[in-house]
């Protein structure tokens, strides 16, 4: 087994209180409307290794690494996307 190997990660269940708090951030974002959901930004960033034998690319958590944002005004899910690459 080397570096590349896998491990089989199991999670743990949420507490009652979580779940809660969960259903109700839920029941608050459903009555959103276009304008409110406009100013949210959601990342992938657990997605994002740090440890160093990770294969996942790091990118630092900063504003001045954001060089453009989209924003989708259609009838998806999608909210706002931005491009975080160091370079113009």
């Amino acid at each position: 087994m080397g570096l590349d190997a896998r491990k089989l990660v199991v999670s743990t269940s949420l507490s009652t209180s979580q779940k809660e708090i969960r259903c109700l951030w839920i029941e608050e974002q459903h009555i959103w409307t276009h304008e409110d959901w406009d100013h949210d930004l959601f990342t992938n960033m657990p997605k994002i290794g740090t440890q160093s034998d990770s294969r996942r690319i790091r990118v630092p958590l900063a504003t001045t690494n954001i060089r453009k944002i989209d924003h989708f005004s259609g009838n998806g899910f999608l909210v706002r996307r931005a491009i975080m690459f160091g370079r113009p």
